[in-house]
């Protein structure tokens, strides 16, 4: 991996997303495209569309010196738990993260 494109996303891209509780989980570079994977916080983050095409493109094509270089960002689920900010308590049965704004703020019944 060209060491710009490495360093934008340990130096800058890493502190960013874990600042919000966000992780990059994995990156490579292969036949010219970055790919970068992130979980925690980041999965089912209304701005992660935002983060994408505003913060992680655009860094990483003008650090490479490609601005036609293709970026993928993917979200991915880290099944051993670690999900950033909020925890085991947004994870469902099947592992993947419920988004705040559908997490009941009612009191579980089975506990009165």
């Amino acid at each position: 991996m060209p060491a710009a494109i490495e360093a934008a996303i340990q130096e800058i891209l890493r502190p960013l997303i874990e600042a919000d509780g966000g992780k990059i989980a994995g990156f490579s570079l292969e036949n010219g495209a970055v790919e970068i994977h992130l979980s925690g916080a980041c999965c089912g983050c209304p701005g992660f569309q935002f983060t994408r095409s505003q913060v992680i493109e655009p860094l990483l094509r003008r650090v490479s010196g490609d601005p036609e270089l293709e970026v993928r960002v993917k979200q991915v689920i880290d099944r051993r738990g670690s999900r950033g900010k909020g925890g085991e308590e947004n994870a469902g049965p099947d592992g993947t993260r419920t988004p705040p704004h559908r997490r009941s703020s009612l009191p579980d019944s089975s506990s009165a």
